[in-house]
């Protein structure tokens, strides 16, 4: 039996090809989310709906709500806690969702602060920024919403309640970003609009905050909005990491970093009258 257990060794380039090989089968978002996986839908009220995903390591959140069934605002926050905190004193019964807004900076005392566009009940809070890419997520509070690219979203200045962040993901329909250097994995949260004004939110969470990148994140978001037979107009991001949140009242639920962090604003979706 002499000689049976001895070593194996290999050579240093193919113990390199071995280890390119488990990294290129390694699961990202967009690979698992495409396998097969367990859904649930809840129904809100009216036709609104959410639907929650579980693969793999990560959680998806989709909340689809039908044209003139919400009425969008809002709301500066500046609270420093938890999401569920932040949240609660903007939640109604008739809240459908409240999603986690826009940046946040620093002032020059170190604090942080909104950054970006920001009215609530046609008071500007915070003036907009030219940036490069992004856009301003707009509504006059009774059930039309909008989101202009940054090119033009100075228009946000005219209505009741508008909101700035950044990038657009999906733009008619199709993918609009790409990758680069900083596109890391953090949790997501984006809002996406059709020309008919139904609204598509869609979170991606993982238990360690590294759900994916922007890239994998517009990938799923536009199979999504695909499955669901609609074409978003515009599709913008949130903030990401821990600001990346989603409350559902009705389901006594928080999609995100359950963490303390500071929370600038947010946008509440709430059920409107019917007409």
């Amino acid at each position: 039996m002499k000689g049976i257990f001895k070593k194996l060794f290999l050579p240093a380039h193919l113990i390199l090809l071995l280890a390119t090989a488990q990294i290129a089968y390694a699961g990202t978002a967009y690979s698992d989310f495409t396998r097969y996986h367990p859904v649930q839908t809840h129904k809100l009220g009216g036709n609104a709906e959410v639907v929650t995903h579980r693969f793999g390591e990560y959680q998806l959140v989709e909340v689809f709500i039908p044209a003139t069934q919400a009425l969008v605002t809002v709301h500066e926050l500046k609270v420093k806690g938890t999401a569920a905190e932040a949240y609660e004193q903007i939640t109604s019964e008739n809240t459908l969702a409240v999603v986690g807004g826009g940046f946040y900076g620093y002032d020059s005392s170190g604090n942080e602060t909104p950054i970006g566009l920001t009215r609530e009940n046609n008071v500007r809070k915070v003036a907009f920024i030219p940036w490069s890419s992004g856009g301003v997520l707009a509504s006059d509070g009774m059930g039309d919403v909008k989101i202009f690219p940054v090119e033009s979203g100075t228009q946000g200045g005219r209505w009741a309640f508008a909101l700035q962040s950044k990038p657009i993901i999906i733009l008619n329909g199709n993918v609009d970003v790409s990758r680069n250097q900083r596109d890391s994995d953090f949790n997501r949260v984006a809002v996406g609009l059709t020309r008919e004004g139904d609204i598509l939110i869609l979170g991606l969470f993982h238990v360690f905050g590294q759900a994916g990148t922007l890239v994998q994140f517009s990938r799923i978001y536009k199979d999504v909005a695909d499955k669901r037979g609609v074409k978003i107009l515009r599709a913008l991001a949130m903030d990401g990491g821990a600001g990346a949140q989603i409350h559902i009242p009705q389901m006594k639920k928080s999609f995100g970093d359950t963490g303390l962090s500071y929370f600038p604003n947010a946008i509440r979706f709430e059920l409107a009258p019917r007409r």
